[in-house]
């Protein structure tokens, strides 16, 4: 029978089973795969040592007994002395004892279920036994815990990666629905690759930087790829909960808990954790790591919204930058052509000019020697209502960001572009200057018989006071500008 079965036959722990195997009173016949097999008199003889060890009994004189060296008689008298000098709360040991010395029997005679059966409800006494007779083991779970982490910061890493060099606006997408999907999307990779990891190399980069490697604990070897997928998915499941928000954090305290008791958590029966400690160089490795992969992860999504184009720009350029942000940011607004129209998508898939006008900005371009040093946009709009408008707003901030991103003198990855494009969302409707990268960028707003609104987070416009029927005494205008100086 596999460790497993006599596990579950008696009762008793792997580490309890290893322990017995390390002091010679188990002998388990090793296959040709060098898995241990385990034969009924194992599994009798195992049964033995655990009702002479709940019953107090030394494991040096349950090694005399097997060696033939003591007489079981002998023994438990003597132990009948210790347990008369005892608590009375050890009487029922007592009695046992007694029946087993007084029934004649030898070490190879004796019938350990029935004795057990009688000493049930000792299960502190039992536990004690099971945690004194245990194997080490390793446990370190903030070592495994951390080791987790940096594996996950890592995979979301690969993940952002992949999609910077396949789209920019899957960055984007994906940081703007927030941490968790990445971390979902990071999680199926991981599903996959760490099956791998472990198949080939026993560890992982988060495992091998702190010094630990998995392994099967029957023979040392690697795990095969269907026992390293069924221990990740494991992992997955009873370590973290999926992610799952409340489930999560039960799933971690839970495991944390048996992983510090020296418990084997639900993954783990086909394999075990080894420790191969590299000292105070292994915690410099992994802080050092980890401060890489996250640093990482900042600059993929810091740097998938840096421009194509930087420096001076020409129109196109200046349009072609401007239509990447709106494809990240604003995916309904049209897109710009070089010539400052907006342009939308025709019924058959081309792109065409849109003439309509409604509520979008008049562009004008300003060039010198085919460099472009200014961009203005002028928005006029009337309403009878409350005035549902975006203002030219969304197109005044993809100007800012496809004018002066890149340019020297942005600061680091755009720092200074980003805080002027935050000041100007929070002060739509407002009038501003402002001056970043050598450009002058100022906007000028009207609002006659309408007043703007605070609502939800953002800004709305609606009318000031009462008008007659069929006029259209609400009007708001912007006349904005981005010149070099």
């Amino acid at each position: 029978m596999t460790i497993k079965e006599i596990e579950e036959r008696s009762g008793m722990t792997r580490a309890n089973i290893r322990y017995y195997e390390a002091e010679g009173l188990l002998k388990p016949v090793r296959a040709e795969n060098g898995y241990r097999s385990y034969s009924e008199e194992d599994l009798e003889t195992l049964l033995k040592i655990k009702l002479l060890r709940t019953l107090g009994v030394p494991l040096e004189d349950i090694r005399g007994l097997d060696l033939g060296e003591k007489d079981l008689g002998s023994v438990l008298l003597a132990r009948i002395s210790e347990i008369d000098a005892s608590i009375p709360q050890l009487q029922t040991f007592r009695v046992v004892c007694k029946g087993i010395a007084d029934s004649g029997q030898t070490y190879s005679q004796l019938s350990a279920g029935q004795y057990l059966a009688v000493l049930a409800g000792q299960s502190d006494k039992l536990l004690e036994v099971r945690r004194s007779d245990a194997a080490p083991r390793v446990t370190f779970p903030i070592r495994r815990y951390l080791a987790r982490q940096l594996d996950i910061a890592l995979y979301e890493f690969i993940c952002l990666a992949l999609f910077l060099l396949i789209s920019r606006k899957a960055v984007f997408e994906i940081t703007s629905v927030g941490s968790l999907f990445l971390l979902i999307i990071a999680t199926v990779v991981m599903l996959f690759i760490e099956p791998l990891l472990l198949y080939k190399l026993g560890t992982t980069p988060g495992k091998w930087l702190l010094g630990l490697s998995v392994c099967d604990p029957e023979n040392g070897a690697l795990l095969d790829y269907g026992e390293s997928f069924s221990r990740t998915a494991g992992v997955l499941w009873h370590g973290f909960g999926c992610h799952i928000p409340v489930l999560n954090i039960i799933r971690l305290i839970k495991s944390f808990k048996r992983c510090d008791e020296g418990g084997y958590l639900a993954w783990e029966d086909s394999s075990e954790v080894c420790l191969n400690s590299r000292g105070w160089k292994s915690a410099v490795a992994f802080i050092a790591a980890f401060a890489v992969i996250i640093a990482g992860n900042v600059f993929a999504v810091l740097g998938s919204e840096l421009p194509k184009n930087k420096g001076d720009l020409t129109a196109e350029q200046f349009a072609e930058n401007y239509n990447r942000y709106r494809d990240a940011l604003f995916d309904g607004l049209d897109s710009m052509d070089p010539d400052g129209n907006w342009v939308k998508y025709s019924q058959t898939g081309s792109y065409v000019i849109d003439l309509t006008g409604g509520t979008k900005p008049k562009v004008q371009f300003s060039e010198e020697d085919g460099v472009l040093t200014a961009v203005v946009m002028d928005h006029i709009e009337t309403g009878s209502s409350v005035m549902l408008t975006n203002g030219g707003w969304p197109q005044m901030l993809l100007s800012v960001l496809a004018f002066n991103m890149g340019r020297q003198g942005s600061g680091f990855l755009g720092r200074e572009v980003r805080d002027a494009v935050n000041y100007i969302a929070k002060h739509q409707y407002e009038d501003f200057d402002l001056e970043v990268c050598g450009v002058v960028i100022t906007c000028r707003v009207e609002l006659i018989n309408c007043r703007v609104i605070r609502s939800g987070g953002s800004n709305r416009l609606t009318v000031d006071k009462d008008y007659g029927p069929g006029n259209f005494p609400c009007m708001y205008s912007m006349h904005f500008e981005m010149r070099k100086k």
